[in-house]
């Protein structure tokens, strides 16, 4: 019986460790249906994130980049669109410079000129502000992908032409028949075309057998200058970009003084006025007067009235002595003289020769026809025409005239 009771209790032992066992295991197996359950949603959710990374679209860029000219000074702006552009970043570098402008929303150069903005994140603004020269380049807007995506903008700086005075000829004196060497330098983008006329609208005498009315490029040489060169000349400067420049020039050409007799002959009776003509050429001014053939210059008073006018050219002169009422003491020799204080000239070679008289007795011919006359101007003003014709047993004084008067080096 003791024995069966010890059965009995093995049994009962033998039950109760399996039931222990039954439910160790049982919560083990629900452990690890946990474990299990935890570890496969946590993969699931894992594999929805890297599905949802691989599925998503990679940033690009929207449109090109607009190319810009701008003048200086102005304000420009550039824009660059972006789509899905998701946790990257967009940043503007200037190519030329390799200077790394913005980044997102900040500014990395010091430039203060520089600024950024943003359309929602879909379109990024560079701004510059007052644009020079130097900013003239390509824009790169670049996304920082993997593999960073590019693409450029071209700012087209233009600036007005001007002349660099410190590197450009100013005005000149030179002496005739030496050789010129005009200068005119432009600065501008594009590069100014540079033009050179004269001012008055003549023709610019390259040399002695070339003339054009313009001549381009930024040097103006000019041969054996000549008084005929003389005046204001033009150097112009344009490249598109208004305003076009200009900046003048005059060239002085000095000469010695030169006189030419208006009259081949002038006659005129006792008691008549007469008008003495002749022509000087000088640079600079020259001292204009009239001379008897002693030499005693005249000066103006009732008998004498000396006048003169400056030409259409500012270095001719036309000089005028009026004599009235003409007595016989007043025929002899009378001389234009034209003197420059920058040359050490003497008096004129021979303006008028010593008076000749004569009688002119029953003459029919008018004074044209008349052998005394000379070969080209009868008489140098109608009234002199006129008492010839009508009184032919006048007595007549006569200046001879010389054609072209050179000055003499003293």
């Amino acid at each position: 019986m003791m024995h069966h009771l010890s059965s009995n209790n093995q049994n009962v032992t033998m039950s109760n460790r399996q039931v222990f066992v039954d439910h160790r295991c049982r919560r083990k197996r629900r452990r690890l249906s946990t474990f299990l359950t935890v570890t496969c949603t946590s993969f699931l959710v894992l594999s929805l994130c890297v599905g949802h990374s691989i599925s998503a679209e990679d940033p690009e860029f929207a449109e090109p980049i607009e190319n810009i000219t701008a003048p200086a000074s102005r304000d420009i702006r550039m824009a660059c669109s972006v789509k899905n552009l998701g946790p990257h970043k967009v940043a503007w570098i200037h190519f030329e410079g390799s200077a790394i402008l913005t980044v997102q929303t900040h500014v990395i150069t010091r430039n203060p000129r520089i600024k950024v903005t943003h359309d929602k994140h879909r379109t990024w603004i560079l701004h510059i502000e007052n644009v020079q020269e130097s900013d003239a380049g390509r824009y790169m807007c670049q996304i920082n992908t993997e593999t960073a995506k590019t693409q450029f903008g071209y700012l087209h700086v233009v600036v007005p032409p001007n002349i660099d005075d410190s590197m450009s000829s100013s005005d000149i004196i030179v002496r005739e028949n030496s050789n010129v060497s005009l200068q005119c330098h432009a600065t501008g983008s594009p590069t100014p075309v540079v033009k050179w006329r004269r001012e008055d609208g003549g023709d610019l005498r390259i040399n002695k057998t070339y003339s054009v009315a313009e001549w381009e490029g930024e040097t103006l040489e000019l041969s054996r200058i000549s008084r005929l060169d003389m005046g204001a000349h033009l150097c112009i400067a344009s490249n598109g970009v208004p305003p076009g420049v200009s900046k003048r020039l005059k060239i002085s050409v000095d000469f010695p003084p030169m006189a030419w007799i208006e009259a081949q002959l002038i006659g005129a009776g006792v008691g008549f006025t007469v008008t003495l003509e002749c022509t000087t050429e000088a640079h600079p001014a020259s001292l204009n007067y009239w001379t008897r053939e002693d030499g005693h210059m005249i000066h103006d008073n009732r008998k004498y009235k000396s006048s003169n006018q400056v030409g259409s050219l500012p270095y001719k002169t036309h000089m005028k002595l009026t004599i009235s009422d003409l007595q016989p003491k007043d025929f002899g020799t009378y001389k234009c003289v034209a003197k420059n204080p920058r040359f050490r000239w003497s008096k004129v070679k021979e303006d008028y020769s010593d008076v000749r008289s004569f009688e002119r007795q029953n003459s029919t011919k008018s004074p044209s026809d008349t052998e005394e006359f000379g070969h080209r101007n009868d008489l140098s003003t109608l009234e002199i025409r006129l008492a010839l014709k009508s009184d032919p047993k006048m007595k007549v004084f006569y200046i001879r005239k010389h054609h072209m008067l050179q000055i003499s080096q003293a």
